[in-house]
């Protein structure tokens, strides 16, 4: 027993109740189920499979047809076949062309850039022969791969005769080759092969005119000089002949 002003404890008291209430504290947490292992399972599963379900959805994503595939290719893939024939000499042209007129003489690089350019023009109408229906077109077709296949091989003769040796006249020949490029690429887009051939030829026919004036202005030789006006005399009227042949279909 001790002894505390105002009150005392009666310690052996005390222990036992200390002895009976632990043992009953044990006894009531044992008492309380635990989570068994299904259960325990079932409520870790919501948050697996959300992130099993993220992880999968970013998989596809990343690995989608629709990312994975090529677009340009694609679209290409549904281009009509005179289209496609189109894109596929412009290439080829531009790039004779781009290389032709770096020459530093101003009338070598209108020889080597025209007959890039001519040979395009040659390759354009081959491909109206074989896609277009328009009887008027075709046999515009017809003349200018005539004409322009002479005027190469003239080309051609005089660049055997003329190296690009001389000092450099030529500063500004390449403006003149590709500011019809886009006009061009628009063009050739029409669906109807007659049509794409027309508005693909009329800025093609400017683009040699424009190749024509820069020669003019910059180039030095008789012969070069001549068959530059003679290109623009008869590049200028079938601007215009195609030009009245697309009004027409306009007011059909």
């Amino acid at each position: 027993m001790l002894t505390f002003f105002p009150f005392s404890i009666d310690l052996s008291a005390a222990r036992g109740v200390m002895i009976v209430v632990m043992p009953a504290l044990a006894i009531s947490a044992c008492s309380q189920p635990m989570p068994q292992g299904n259960e325990a399972q079932k409520a870790s599963a919501p948050a697996a499979a959300t992130k099993a379900a993220h992880h999968d959805g970013a998989h596809l994503q990343h690995h989608s047809p629709a990312t994975d595939a090529n677009p340009s290719s694609t679209n290409m893939g549904e281009k009509p076949p005179h289209i496609m024939a189109y894109m596929t000499i412009m290439d080829a042209m531009h790039q004779g062309m781009s290389a032709g007129v770096q020459a530093k003489n101003a009338d070598v690089a209108f020889a080597q850039g025209m007959i890039a350019h001519h040979q395009g023009a040659i390759d354009m109408a081959k491909i109206q022969l074989k896609y277009g229906k328009d009887s008027e077109m075709r046999a515009l077709a017809e003349n200018i791969i005539k004409a322009q296949q002479i005027e190469i091989t003239q080309m051609q003769t005089w660049l055997s005769k003329h190296k690009d040796d001389k000092a450099p006249t030529n500063t500004a020949m390449p403006e003149m080759d590709m500011k019809s490029h886009d006009a061009m690429m628009q063009g050739i887009m029409d669906s109807d092969p007659d049509v794409a051939f027309a508005k693909g030829m009329i800025p093609h026919h400017q683009g040699a005119i424009d190749m024509a004036n820069t020669e003019l202005k910059m180039g030095k030789d008789k012969e070069m000089l001549q068959l530059a006006k003679q290109i623009k005399s008869a590049q200028d009227p079938e601007i215009k002949q195609m030009q009245a042949w697309l009004d027409s279909k306009k007011t059909k």
